[in-house]
């Protein structure tokens, strides 16, 4: 059995009597110093495979021609010169790109079409993605951008976990708070 707390004193500054046992019922007990909980959530994490306006990272949205549940997962910025004023979302190729399919312009949908969406439910274009090598070849990157159609409607934030904060290298044992419209 385990009890957290947000600092772990040392045995002598603790009474005796407010001790944690060294078992209880003849299990072992532990105490662990962890950073205090916290819970976000937003109104979406209930709904985030419905139409949601603003719509946030880790909801249900894909190409136009999915039948795939997908998510969008957040709001970027690109690097190409001329679009650094434009904001874009970010997705997987297999959502936004309809798995190589898509064509820069087709309609992103949010819910997406196997969440129920339809043509009156577009917030976006496709505008670019990287392709997937099918077979056995390996793939880096599995992404898509689409241009956001109405900046008033989408909010920089992750369902459940809020607005995005910086961006950072992925290293080995890096703890993520993973969100979608799925997981």
């Amino acid at each position: 059995m385990r009890l957290y707390v947000v600092q772990k004193l040392a045995k002598s500054l603790i009474p005796r009597e407010a001790r944690l046992p060294k078992t209880i019922a003849g299990f072992p007990t532990d105490v662990i110093e962890s950073p205090m909980a916290r819970i976000h959530m937003p109104s979406c994490s209930q709904d985030r495979r419905r139409r949601l306006r603003p719509y946030v990272g880790g909801i249900s949205a894909a190409h136009q021609a999915v039948v795939l549940k997908t998510t969008l997962g957040c709001f970027c910025h690109s690097v190409v010169q001329g679009e650094d004023e434009k904001l874009f979302m970010l997705g997987c190729n297999h959502g936004f790109a309809n798995v190589n399919g898509g064509a820069p312009g087709d309609a992103i949908w949010q819910p997406s079409p196997g969440d129920g969406g339809t043509s009156a439910d577009r917030i976006g274009r496709l505008s670019r993605f990287v392709p997937i090598q099918l077979g056995y070849s390996q793939n880096h990157v599995d992404a898509a951008i689409s241009e956001v159609g109405s900046e008033r409607n989408a909010r920089n934030a992750i369902c459940r976990i809020g607005p995005l904060t910086g961006i950072a290298p992925a290293t080995v044992g890096l703890i993520v708070c993973p969100h979608g419209r799925t997981t």
